[in-house]
């Protein structure tokens, strides 16, 4: 064995060595990344603004928004986003979540994360939180 074919050994062996550990840093940043979390009136409208424009296929964000406790979202804020309909809202079996005013108000009395899925027709939407809804006669 020759002395120059025994330090290139070792030279791979090093850049193995780092590109491991370049590897790992690198995927610790990523795995730390977490997208953004819109908020829950700009969840809603989205959502809603789907719906409206396929009527009768349920549209749902595409993650969990948080919804803050003391937080109040009344139908009416969202009924110029789906031209004038009206929007009733349907919570499901969590716990911070009701609904008031007959399903056209939102109350949030606790802190918590939940999907939103929307629905429209006939002039009127439903809007879904933590529970998959079929259609606008769920609300």
């Amino acid at each position: 064995m020759r002395k120059g074919q025994a330090f290139s050994t070792f030279q791979l062996m090093i850049a193995a060595v780092v590109a491991i550990a370049i590897l790992g840093i690198l995927l610790a940043i990523i795995g730390g990344i977490s997208p953004q979390v819109s908020s829950p009136k700009h969840a809603i409208e989205n959502a809603l603004r789907e719906a409206y424009s396929s009527p009768k296929i349920v549209k749902s964000s595409p993650q969990k928004v948080r919804f803050t406790e003391g937080d109040r979202y009344p139908g009416t804020a969202f009924s110029e986003v789906v031209g004038g309909s009206t929007v009733l809202f349907k919570c499901g079996s969590i716990t911070g979540c009701s609904v008031e005013d007959n399903g056209e108000t939102l109350a949030v009395t606790s802190t918590f994360d939940a999907k939103i899925f929307a629905t429209c027709d006939g002039g009127e939407c439903c809007v879904g939180v933590g529970t998959a809804i079929t259609s606008v006669s769920d609300c």
